[in-house]
């Protein structure tokens, strides 16, 4: 039996609430059955990174990924990349 994985969600976090404000955000919620976020630093903002657990197991962009830039002003700016 393979390890059990575990995710920490960070959907509460309120960077990860604006992020998930944006069109690509709320399709993410509507897509993922097990959504969970990652938040980088970026520039003068972060980078927050949407996964489905589904697909997204490892920390790679592709398939079930999208990536919101957030802006420390409130600017939000979604991309989704496939590799």
């Amino acid at each position: 039996i393979a390890p059990v994985k575990r995710y920490l969600k960070r959907l509460d976090d309120p960077v990860v609430r604006r992020a998930l404000r944006t069109c690509a955000g709320a399709t993410m919620i509507a897509f993922s059955r097990y959504l969970y976020a990652d938040v980088e630093p970026e520039g003068s903002g972060y980078r927050v990174i949407l996964r489905d657990a589904r697909y997204a197991r490892e920390r790679r962009l592709g398939f079930g990924v999208v990536t919101v830039s957030v802006e420390e002003g409130g600017k939000t700016e979604a991309q989704t990349r496939s590799r």
